[in-house]
């Protein structure tokens, strides 16, 4: 193998590192926007409720909160996890008027300013619901597959064959002239 084949070599080598690194760095553990995800979609005031923060900001407290009528009721903290997703079961006010609140997902880290990460909407109503209608957190997440691994191996199979075709040129015998 001659010095340029092996250089090209290890070109397409370190090609191929970086595109892996690139790829592989800011892979989220969820595809989709940040969400918040409710374990029951309706509760009665003062029943637990379990609440689910998805594609929130790596390891970063939350506050979770309860918004309707113009008030807002504090539920507690959370912490998002590596991938920004925190799982934790809150305790409703007991005194909740029947109505459709917004549950959100607040970042509160920098002092005198509020971001609403993600929301989503739960009835507080006293009245029991039958359990064939009960709406749980798996049919409200939508999906999308990824198209990373596609751009991946196009991007190494490309660089493989311009590998081999620089590969095949430098192979090929130079026809030497003779004087005549």
């Amino acid at each position: 193998m001659h010095k340029h084949q092996k250089r090209g070599l290890w070109l397409c080598f370190i090609y191929l590192m970086a595109v892996w690194s690139w790829v592989t760095l800011p892979v989220k553990a969820h595809d989709g926007p940040p969400a918040v995800v409710l374990g029951q979609y309706q509760v009665a005031p003062g029943a637990s409720l379990e609440i689910r923060g998805i594609n929130l900001l790596s390891d970063l407290p939350v506050q979770v909160v309860l918004t309707a009528n113009g008030r807002d009721y504090l539920l507690g903290e959370a912490l998002c996890d590596g991938h920004g997703d925190f799982t934790r079961v809150f305790t409703l006010p007991a005194d909740l008027a029947t109505a459709v609140y917004l549950v959100q997902a607040v970042d509160t880290n920098i002092p005198g300013l509020t971001q609403v990460l993600a929301t989503t909407t739960v009835k507080i109503d006293p009245t029991p619901i039958p359990d064939n209608e009960i709406a749980t957190s798996s049919n409200n997440i939508q999906r999308q597959p990824s198209r990373l691994p596609l751009l991946t191996f196009s991007l190494a199979v490309l660089c493989l064959f311009i590998v081999v075709v620089r590969w095949r040129r430098q192979a090929r015998p130079t026809p030497t002239r003779h004087p005549s």
